[in-house]
């Protein structure tokens, strides 16, 4: 029994000594815990202040930089920076893109096959360097366009959009400076850069470039053997046919000289082409129409035929003469039969000096007769010395007008004939001659006030 009681004794000894040393145990840990640096709950707690802190930080940052990019006193994001970066990347690939494919072009353009420049059968390839300028000026636009608006740091600094538009006028400006350099070395590398160097047909020249271009071609060319007047050299032109078209007409009344203009009569414009000439202040002739050796050529209206006497051709000339007014003289239309009669022209030469009118010869016959018929009356008269605008090209022109321009250094005085119809070359050719005429000391005048009348 005692055994039992000391056994039962040891159990309930060992049982309760566990039992304390469990106890021990978690006094221990629980103490651990508290000694430790912090417990879990003040880990979590301890982390969560730390990223409400971070948060509230990154939240005043962030609002301060964008107050800063609003005002304008800020600089750019970095995000933003990146983003023009990825897109000037991207046009520097699209370059290289286009370089190699230039570079292919060329290879192919070197091939024996390919179609010969001069030929002009081969389609124009756009300009490279034009390509080039147009691509890099959509990818200059593009990052600008991403990009915010540059920022006024301080005083004395554009405004945002000011600061766009002359960072555009740089950019421009830097990438047109680069041009040359890269075109002279595409010429150098292809040998089609005669094609490369042409106007592309989005950006032609413009007109004004080229009229200036092609006159101061001409001035050279066609002006530069021009005589200079010797004496007092006189210029005169007369203009016949007026009467059929008044536009025309109105083109040489434009002129800056004076001059005569012969108006034939019997036509719709007749009366008011005459006093058009009257009112501009130059001298009005009646270009009276005769009968040429080709019988099958009508002169027109109010001419002299082969088969008229005396009375009928005074009655003619007396009829056009109050039709188109007060006239200085008479000149011939066509005529080649008539002037080559002596006794139709004596009829006609007495009216004219009757009436204190002079008479020009045409000189449309190397058979006129009027030389003759004025020594035997002792009535000086003209006659014409160069038909200017036979052809109606402006070289040959041009040629007509140095012919006078010599005869009227010998004779003091030319007398050259052009007419209504031929206004579109021959008006403006004369109004570009004209200074350069002045220049070279040429003076202008009337048919009545030539000095070369002949027979005086």
């Amino acid at each position: 029994m005692e055994r039992r009681k000391r056994a039962s004794v040891s159990r309930s000894k060992n049982g309760s000594a566990k039992r304390k040393v469990s106890g021990k145990r978690k006094v221990q840990r629980r103490r651990t815990s508290k000694n430790s640096f912090f417990g879990r709950e003040n880990t979590v707690l301890f982390f969560g202040c730390v990223a409400l802190v971070c948060a509230i930080f990154f939240v005043l940052f962030t609002g301060l930089d964008f107050k800063k990019g609003k005002n304008g006193n800020g600089d750019f994001d970095e995000s933003r920076i990146q983003l023009s970066e990825k897109l000037n990347e991207k046009a520097s690939l699209e370059k290289r893109e286009k370089s190699s494919s230039a570079s292919e072009r060329k290879k192919d353009e070197e091939k024996p096959n390919r179609p010969s420049i001069s030929s002009g059968k081969s389609k124009e390839r756009p300009d490279f360097a034009e390509e080039q300028n147009s691509k890099r000026k959509n990818s200059s636009a593009e990052n600008i366009s991403a990009r915010p608006s540059v920022p006024a740091a301080k005083k004395n600094i554009p405004a945002p959009s000011e600061n766009k538009n002359t960072e555009n006028k740089n950019r421009s400006s830097k990438e047109t400076s680069r041009l040359p350099s890269e075109n002279k070395n595409a010429g150098a590398k292809n040998p089609s850069s005669a094609v490369m160097n042409r106007p592309s047909a989005e950006n032609p020249p413009s007109k004004n470039e080229i009229s200036s271009k092609k006159k101061n071609g001409r001035e050279k060319n066609e002006f530069s053997a021009l005589p200079h007047a010797k004496g007092n050299a006189v210029l005169v032109f007369l203009f016949d046919d007026a009467g059929q078209n008044i536009n025309q007409l109105e083109k040489f009344l434009r002129l800056p000289f004076p001059f005569t203009v012969a108006v034939l009569p019997g036509l719709a414009h007749s009366k008011a082409a005459a006093d058009l000439i009257r009112q501009s202040g130059n001298e009005v002739m009646l270009h009276q129409p005769m009968q040429a050796m080709n019988l099958r050529v009508n002169p027109g209206p109010g001419a002299i035929t082969p088969n008229m006497g005396e009375s009928e051709i005074r009655s003619v000339l007396f009829s056009n003469i109050f039709e188109i007014g007060p006239v200085a003289g008479v000149n011939n239309h066509e005529g080649s039969l008539i002037t080559a009669d002596a006794q139709k022209m004596s009829y006609v030469m007495k009216f004219l000096s009757e009436e204190g009118l002079y008479f020009l010869d045409s000189r449309t016959s190397v058979e006129t007769k009027v030389p003759y018929v004025a020594k035997e009356m002792g009535y000086s008269y003209y006659q014409r010395n160069v038909f200017l605008d036979n052809s109606g090209k402006r070289d040959d022109m041009i040629a007509e007008i140095k012919k006078g321009l010599e005869y009227a250094n010998r004779t003091g005085c030319a007398i050259m004939i052009g007419h209504i119809w031929s206004s579109e070359v021959l008006s403006g050719l004369l109004s570009e001659l004209y200074p350069l005429l002045l220049e070279k000391g040429y003076s202008f005048s009337k048919v009545s006030e030539c000095p070369a009348k002949i027979g005086i």
